[in-house]
């Protein structure tokens, strides 16, 4: 009877814990409202106030992970990269 009890309350808490590792699922009004607030970012990040830090700030907030591949060539090269760069976004 106690290592019932003792099996229930360990499943008991491992799926306490695995609840609090499951993404939060947002409501629509929370989606819309997301949606909303990112189109400001353009705005804000080409304001006169807003400083390095605070353009660092917010590509940390909108980039998870940035994953570089270097290709060593054969030949010394130079490049020149100019225009802007297109950062994928993932569907709603």
């Amino acid at each position: 009877m106690e290592e019932a009890l003792a099996a229930e309350s360990q499943l008991k808490t491992q799926y306490e814990q695995f609840l609090l590792e499951q993404p939060a699922l947002l409501t629509e009004e929370e989606r819309l409202a997301i949606q909303n607030l990112a189109q400001d970012i353009p705005v804000l990040w080409q304001a006169d106030t807003t400083t390095a830090i605070d353009r660092q700030m917010i590509v940390r907030q909108l980039i998870e992970r940035i994953v570089v591949t270097v290709l060593i060539a054969q030949k010394p090269y130079r490049s020149k990269c100019t225009g802007r760069v297109g950062i994928p976004r993932k569907p709603w």
